[in-house]
């Protein structure tokens, strides 16, 4: 089991081994729009660095379906859950969770896309 926190404010258990968590959040950082119910689109950050196998993508892009945000340019080291809030935090944590555990998008992640489409 995994245990993440988020700066001092909530965690949550994520019934699945840490290297499958690092392999979601870290191999595949720019298909966050796979799993999170926030971001109806994703791509890579293009330029500079490659990186390496643990982190291949410099960065990423998301279009965001959260008013007053429009796209946001995040790198692996930014804290998406400090600039965006708590409900938001807890949202994407739980989305997480749902598809570390069973490799499916949550429902709320569903809704999203179809509203989005």
């Amino acid at each position: 089991m995994t245990n993440l926190e988020v700066p001092h404010e909530f965690s949550v258990l994520i019934d699945t081994p840490l290297t499958e968590v690092w392999r979601i959040l870290a191999t595949g950082f720019d298909r966050v729009d796979e799993w999170a119910s926030g971001v109806p689109r994703a791509r890579p950050l293009t330029g500079g660095d490659d990186g390496d196998a643990r982190a291949p993508v410099q960065g990423r892009v998301c279009a965001t379906n959260i008013l007053g945000f429009g796209e946001i340019v995040e790198t692996i080291v930014d804290s998406l859950f400090v600039r965006l809030g708590r409900r938001l935090a807890r949202e994407t944590l739980d989305d997480l969770k749902v598809f570390a555990e069973t490799g499916h998008p949550s429902s709320r992640k569903r809704r999203a896309d179809t509203v989005d489409a």
